[in-house]
């Protein structure tokens, strides 16, 4: 009786984004545009990252500049899993997997 839906039925793959060169500022900006806790760190059309609201606050209470400080300072670099492995993964889950072991 299990379901039988994967991943890949149920993402969605429209996701907030911010470019590498942006700021603390900016970053909090399109988290409250997006209504979002997190957005994903691009270089160009690379993600390289994730900055989360974790990521955020710790920059606050540190009193990072809110216009100076661009993102590498303080977003979660990660890498896409590869057969060759990886230090600092992004989560990432196989699209082809079900969706109640994930």
């Amino acid at each position: 009786m299990g379901d039988s839906k994967k991943i890949r039925d149920a993402i969605v793959r429209k996701y907030p984004s911010i470019q590498l060169q942006s700021t603390l500022k900016g970053a909090i900006s399109a988290m409250a545009e997006n209504n979002a806790s997190a957005l994903v760190v691009m270089d160009g059309n690379t993600m390289i990252g994730l900055v989360t609201i974790s990521d955020v606050m710790f920059s606050l209470a540190n009193d990072y500049d809110m216009d100076k400080t661009e993102l590498a300072v303080f977003m979660t670099k990660c890498d896409i899993i590869s057969e060759k492995g990886t230090r600092n993964p992004c989560a990432q889950l196989d699209a082809d997997q079900g969706l109640i072991s994930a």
